[in-house]
């Protein structure tokens, strides 16, 4: 694919919001984003569809926003996909070699593949992703490419990511009944962590912590490939709701005081305890009162539990003591100030926040955690033989304007 310019489209159905990205690429390397279209979305509820018709919506209106900025018809989408039905596990496929010479070749490949890929699974079960770990050459781990090689007996060890039939089906017909195809669905927080993690973390052992607006995404990586994955029923938009029902205010207030004045700095001055804050009442027919300082124990509160879950997680999964680059925490609600700290002191891991690295001008305002999804689907799909070429639609109309109004803790 050298040189060849592509045009690549991805859509990040969240619980709070429907992004659609259509991006310019040559080759490997993402050019340029040409347009986005983004959609308030609440019928999700924890990964699931549970309005497709609301659903279908969002997505409609986001792809006319992006279709619109960008001048290019999308026909095709890489989508993600999330929700606690999500489940992984590493499987090994065993193939033997018996041509003269022994050499191995594609076709050899080809059918530990499909050994790795022949796993027991539920009636309602279907593979989302088969991701290479190793080859194993009579029994010689850490082999990344076992091509003309030697040997009588190839093994392919594999993470193979599974999900609910029946939801992942539901969220295809939202996709189609929008009008477009899916090219390939994603799990969300392997394109998370695609956009936020360094090489060397995957290698040395880090885990990401994908803070979504339903659920929490956790993806460990060791030994530069993913070792386990969990969804977690928990995210930001628990920390709104909390605030909406103590202060008695709508949840859209209660996420302007969590974006303003959330925090979980211990060390918090007398000055800022007692600082008060004034709100509009649930109805929006009265002003109430309260202070940064109660805010901040609100949000703190639930931080607390979400960082709690993801430390029980990182034990059942026996990953806890093998993760030096610690966390990398990532989505809207990773930017709660002192965030990392209070991982840190629950998890005893160190913690970062990750943000999609991209160098260029024209990306500075998608460096943010709550693109990380969005954009990993974007590096993702510029990878993949399947992402579609788009149709010259409009005359390119800029992207000025392009972040108004966004809601980056969803």
């Amino acid at each position: 694919m050298a040189g060849q310019e592509r045009i690549v489209s991805v859509l990040d159905i969240g619980s709070t919001r429907v992004k659609m990205l259509i991006a310019s690429a040559t080759g490997d390397s993402l050019d340029s984003i040409l347009g986005v279209g983004t959609a308030p979305c609440s019928s999700l509820k924890r990964g699931v569809v549970v309005d497709m018709e609301g659903v279908t919506q969002a997505i409609q209106t986001a792809r006319n926003e992006a279709e619109r900025m960008s001048s290019y018809s999308v026909s095709s989408v890489i989508v993600n996909v999330g929700g606690t039905h999500i489940t992984g596990l590493v499987n090994r496929g065993l193939v033997a070699i018996s041509r003269p010479g022994r050499e191995i070749q594609k076709d050899d490949v080809d059918r530990v593949w499909e050994s790795a890929r022949a796993v027991l699974l539920g009636p309602n079960q279907e593979i989302i992703h088969v991701i290479p770990r190793q080859y194993l050459v009579d029994g010689q781990e850490g082999i990344k490419d076992p091509l003309r090689m030697s040997g009588i007996r190839l093994e392919f060890e594999a993470f193979i990511v599974t999900g609910q039939s029946t939801i992942l089906d539901n969220l295809r017909r939202c996709v189609t009944e929008s009008g477009l195809k899916v090219d390939k669905l994603v799990l969300e927080g392997l394109a998370s962590a695609d956009a936020v993690l360094s090489a060397e973390e995957k290698e040395i052992g880090v885990a990401c912590v994908d803070i979504g607006g339903d659920t929490t995404d956790l993806a460990v990586f060791t030994g530069g490939s993913l070792s386990y994955v969990a969804v977690l029923p928990i995210g930001g938009r628990h920390v709104t709701m909390d605030l909406a029902m103590m202060l008695k205010t709508s949840l859209n207030v209660a996420e302007e005081l969590k974006v303003a004045y959330g925090s979980v700095d211990a060390s918090r001055g007398k000055d800022f305890q007692d600082s008060q804050v004034s709100y509009s009442t649930a109805s929006g027919d009265g002003v109430l009162a309260t202070t940064k300082s109660y805010i901040s124990d609100v949000v703190t509160s639930r931080i607390e539990e979400i960082a709690e879950a993801v430390k029980l997680e990182l034990v059942h999964s026996s990953y806890n003591n093998m993760l030096p680059a610690g966390l990398v925490l990532t989505g809207g609600t990773a930017m709660v100030s002192h965030i990392t700290d209070k991982f840190s002191e629950i998890s005893g891991l160190r913690a970062r926040v990750g943000q999609p690295t991209v160098d260029d001008v024209v990306f500075s305002s998608f460096k943010n955690p709550s693109f990380s999804t969005s954009v990993g689907l974007l590096e993702l799909g510029i990878h993949s033989d399947g992402a579609a070429v788009q149709r010259k639609k409009r005359a390119f109309k800029g992207l000025s304007g392009l972040f108004k109004g966004l809601d980056l803790f969803d």
